[in-house]
């Protein structure tokens, strides 16, 4: 596969993981009657894909990256 396909896949499966979140946080927030959290799921995911996959403005170390996200579990 060369890598123009390559990074469309992957375009696509970025956007595919978005969706498959947001949809989880959409089926919690009903079932909450809360839909606040779906709401901010979604921003975040289309706006992570906008700034750090394709403008490339933002990245983080992969360690550091790891080490918040098993935080961000722990807090919630």
């Amino acid at each position: 596969m060369n890598r123009k396909a390559h990074q469309r896949v992957e375009g696509w499966l970025q956007i595919a993981i978005v969706m498959l979140v947001s949809s989880g946080a959409l089926l919690l927030g009903s079932g909450q009657r809360d839909f606040q959290l779906a709401t901010l799921v979604l921003f975040a995911g289309v706006s992570s894909i906008i700034f750090t996959d394709r403008l490339g403005w933002f990245r983080l170390p992969r360690l550091l990256a790891n080490v918040l996200m098993i935080l961000l579990a722990f807090y919630w």
